[in-house]
């Protein structure tokens, strides 16, 4: 998705995710207008026209200059920040000031690359209003721009332009409230603010708990985001199964989830918003992109990853690494997911990434519906996915579903039967273990397991926004377009490669966009809009991506001459593959437990209850005496081949295989093998993704200090 030109949008909340620059609006200027404006730490501030012209904008600045000293004479508050903003070295110099004929809003503040460019612009009509004011108010609305913009410091970031337009709106309801004390000014404030910058200074008055707990919630992102950036930059001195990394990293998850994810109803932020929303949010203003941009961060930061941790040219990502990593699920839950992605970045997020889900048996979703089109595969034969467009049945599964619960839904249900596209019958579709469903967007479904004697497995491939924004909608004209739930579209016959005990099945999932772009430095996301005016991180480089799952008989190996088992990188300068070892065999037992060898598990999703986390261990080591088993009896032999030397480990499921020629040249890795080993004579299955039809492709700029960044103020 490319970032969208500010000067192409309308609302003023674009110039900080638009990037207008000085060299869009210099043609505009009239410098005929020009003054010069020093602003004296002790004494009197100085303002001089440079041509005859400027007289009447020397005169307006002024009076504005005025408007605050007299403000600030009788505020202590107001005098320490205009003390503050005089004696600040961004406003040492003397600043030239002017004006544009086009400005998309009132005024912008520019670091100029060479002298003798202006400082801070106003748009025309602005300035034009503001010579016809009354004489008490003259000068009024420029002075509350100007006070903004002296605290504008030089551009650095996308999200450092953000979170210092916030820090300059708090710093505006100093002089706000001078001003609402004031007799000649309290009655001009409604036609001397922008009704969207009114509105929130309205707002953080009436309400400074929310500042407060805002303030609160930032510094604590913040900090993760820094704890996460040292660590990245120091990795080569970390080890990747060093627990108490793994333990931090779990504290970084949780913070995370509890201060600014938006998913989490009960998170800092998602309560912020609510209560936003019922107050000043009601307007749509510069505070309603800030929170959006800030819960996206937030679940970007849930998204963390530990991969860039590997030392190993043949190295093992534990499966404690993979499980749960925004939502630790309760012991034996209804449901249970692992996600991870295929890089070595610092998030999931920042590259494709993959959810597993297992859900119970006889387990049915609530009924809903995505944006786009969602893909799904099954990893099990008792799973099924029901749908419909008729709101009627939507209605009469959520009543059942509500008042009776998932047994009653899922007998109604299996008494519709399986749709039948002929006749246009049937309320769900049954799918094979290895199949994937296509499901329009906005149509309303969801998946139930169809016995109560297993469990069901299913999973999906996400491009790095829809790991952020779930009901985020790409524009790709390349995406499948279906009108109705259909199974394996645009596909091939399945399987690719049945033979020895071997079975692969080569699945094209869809084009997706594969890369994140981010700061190389600071992983801060590039903000940009999608078509709906909604801000959004943006994504670039699509490629075909497959799917290839491939299920081994106990015994049998992997053949050497096939290209699915060559060492081929997703993202060649990681120069490392992932083959991902699914913690479920290709039948799930009934008596099948996913979590029994992470005791730690328990007592980290515990860890402020270790009564409830030893009460729970208990039952587990009773389970398994039981004959109950899980993913530790899933093994792998894996041996990897260079040109003169092999080298075989011993895996678990849901173990990750990295195979990382970026470690040592010597040990380059050219193909591997992979034989199951399981216990039980368990059927062992592989997870190998693959791209393909991939351009080359340049990470959209992102902006620099010296492209010119136009700083602009919320109102």
């Amino acid at each position: 998705m490319d970032v969208p030109s500010a000067s192409l949008k309308k609302s003023m909340d674009d110039l900080f995710l638009g990037f207008r620059r000085f060299s869009e609006i210099e043609g505009c200027l009239d410098r005929d207008l020009d003054c010069v404006l020093e602003l004296r730490s002790g004494g009197a501030c100085r303002v001089e026209s440079i041509r005859p012209q400027g007289i009447k904008l020397t005169a307006l600045i002024e009076a504005s200059l005025g408007q605050i000293e007299r403000l600030a004479r009788n505020d202590e508050d107001l005098a320490r920040r205009w003390g503050w903003l005089r004696a600040s070295p961004h406003n040492k110099s003397a600043l030239i000031i002017s004006v544009a004929e086009h400005l998309d809003c009132d005024a912008v503040r520019c670091y100029p690359a060479s002298r003798g460019e202006p400082n801070i612009i106003f748009q025309r009509k602005s300035v034009e209003k503001e010579w016809n004011a009354e004489s008490d108010a003259l000068g009024f609305a420029v002075a509350i721009r100007l006070f903004h913009l002296f605290g504008q410091e030089p551009f650095v970031s996308q999200y450092k332009l953000l979170r210092t337009e916030y820090e300059l709106l708090k710093a505006d309801l100093l002089l706000y409230r001078a001003a609402a004390r004031d007799g000649r000014l309290a009655g001009k404030l409604i036609s001397s603010y922008a009704p969207e910058h009114l509105a929130l200074l309205e707002w953080f008055d009436s309400e400074p708990g929310f500042v407060e707990k805002l303030d609160l919630l930032l510094d604590e992102l913040e900090k993760l985001e820094n704890e996460l950036n040292s660590l990245y930059r120091n990795h080569g001195s970390t080890n990747l199964y060093d627990v108490g990394v793994l333990e931090a990293r779990r504290d970084r998850v949780e913070r995370a989830f509890n201060a600014a994810d938006p998913d989490n109803p009960k998170s800092v932020l998602s309560i912020l918003k609510q209560s936003f929303l019922n107050g000043a949010g009601a307007r749509k203003n510069f505070l309603s992109l800030f929170l959006e941009v800030v819960g996206q961060r937030g679940i970007a930061a849930g998204r963390e990853s530990l991969f860039f941790l590997n030392h190993e040219p043949f190295g093992r990502i534990p499966f404690r690494h993979l499980k749960n990593p925004r939502i630790p699920c309760p012991w034996l839950a209804d449901w249970k997911r692992q996600y991870f992605g295929f890089s070595k970045k610092r998030r999931f997020s920042d590259g494709l990434g993959v959810t597993f889900a297992e859900d119970k048996p006889g387990y049915v979703q609530k009924m809903h519906s995505h944006p786009s089109v969602e893909r799904t595969a099954y990893l099990s034969d008792n799973k099924a996915v029901y749908f419909s467009k008729d709101h009627s049945v939507i209605k009469k599964v959520s009543s059942i579903l509500a008042s009776q619960g998932q047994e009653a839904a899922r007998s109604y249900m299996l008494k519709q039967g399986e749709w039948n596209a002929n006749t246009n019958t049937g309320m769900y579709i049954r799918p094979k273990f290895g199949d994937v469903t296509v499901m329009p967007a906005d149509y309303m479904h969801s998946l139930f397991t169809i016995d109560d004697k297993q469990r069901s497995v299913d999973f999906t491939l996400k491009d790095p926004v829809t790991q952020i924004i779930k009901d985020f909608s790409p524009k790709d004209e390349s995406q499948t377009e279906v009108t109705h739930p259909a199974i394996n579209v645009d596909d091939d016959p399945q399987p690719c490669y049945d033979r020895e005990g071997v079975t692969i099945i080569r699945r094209r999932y869809g084009r997706y966009n594969t890369r994140l772009a981010v700061d190389p430095e600071t992983g801060d996301m590039l903000i940009g809009f999608d078509a709906n005016g909604r801000p959004v991180p943006v994504m670039y480089e699509p490629a075909t991506l497959y799917n290839n799952i491939v299920v081994l008989q106990h015994g049998a190996v992997t053949p050497p001459d096939l290209p699915t088992f060559q060492f081929e990188p997703m993202y060649p300068e990681d120069k490392a593959q992932f083959i991902h070892i699914l913690p479920y065999p290709r039948c799930l037992p009934e008596k099948w437990f996913l979590d029994f060898d992470d005791f730690e598990q328990e007592l980290a999703a515990h860890k402020y209850n270790p009564e409830l986390a030893r009460a729970h261990i208990g039952e587990i080591l009773m389970l398994k005496d039981q004959g109950w088993i899980d993913h530790s009896f899933v093994r792998a032999e894996v041996t990897v081949f260079g040109h003169d030397w092999q080298e075989s480990k011993l895996f678990e499921g849901g173990d990750t295989i990295i195979l990382d020629n970026s470690i040592d040249p010597a040990k380059s890795i050219i193909r591997f093998a992979v034989r199951n080993v399981s216990l039980r004579n368990l059927a062992l299955v592989l997870l190998i993704v693959e791209l393909r039809d991939r351009p080359t492709a340049k990470q959209p700029h992102m902006p620099h200090p010296a492209d010119g960044v136009l700083l602009p103020c919320a109102s």
